[in-house]
């Protein structure tokens, strides 16, 4: 028996003797299996535009997940998070991955233009996104006065989204925090697999 299997033995067994600690985490469409909560404390603490906080580590089977990678999206027990730090045994068994906390479901109003055959198209779509707020984002070094925004990650599942192109930087993202509504402006949009993440950051 190899390293790599004692791992994974080793791992099977800290799911059977800790069901309160046994979670099912799933990346994509194929990818999926159990996972067992870390009891690391040394999160990353450090909140920035472009990096979610990490809240929860949890260690899973290497195999089950070939493709993952910091920055993806996907879902703990059926709930949205960001992949915040990925990192593996000596002998490449199993990962470490470090979460962030939970995306919470958001009705919205997403607009945007596109130029297409020479004309310009604006669209106006409501649809129910998820939000994840980042902390303060860097001032804005124009303004006459320090100014300084919040920024949000956004998550749109890709069979909900009902443009043709995807979303892009300039978009805006309407949503609704704490009875007020908040203005939001894409600053990078990426796809993962069945998501779109969105960087964003509250506008005036």
């Amino acid at each position: 028996m190899g390293l790599r299997e004692d791992f994974r033995n080793a791992l099977g067994s800290i799911a059977d003797a800790m069901p309160d600690a046994t979670h099912r985490l799933r990346h994509g469409e194929n990818e999926q299996g159990p996972v067992v909560q870390s009891r690391s404390r040394d999160f990353a603490e450090t909140v920035s535009e472009t990096e979610p906080a990490e809240v929860t580590r949890v260690i899973a089977n290497a195999e089950n997940f070939p493709t993952l990678d910091d920055g993806e999206a996907v879902e703990l027990d059926g709930s949205l998070r960001v992949v915040t730090s990925l990192k593996t045994d000596p002998v490449g068994a199993t990962f470490t991955v470090g979460l962030s906390a939970e995306f919470e479901k958001t009705p919205a109003a997403y607009r945007g233009c596109r130029r297409e055959n020479g004309s310009r198209r604006d669209f106006n779509h409501a649809l129910d996104v998820l939000t994840l707020e980042n902390g303060t984002a860097d001032n804005f070094s124009d303004a006459l006065a320090p100014t300084y925004a919040t920024a949000y990650v956004v998550a749109i599942r890709k069979e909900d989204w009902p443009e043709k192109t995807n979303p892009e930087p300039s978009d805006t993202i309407e949503i609704a925090k704490d009875g007020y509504a908040v203005a939001l402006k894409v600053s990078t949009a990426t796809r993962h697999d069945g998501w779109f993440i969105l960087k964003c950051r509250t506008r005036g």
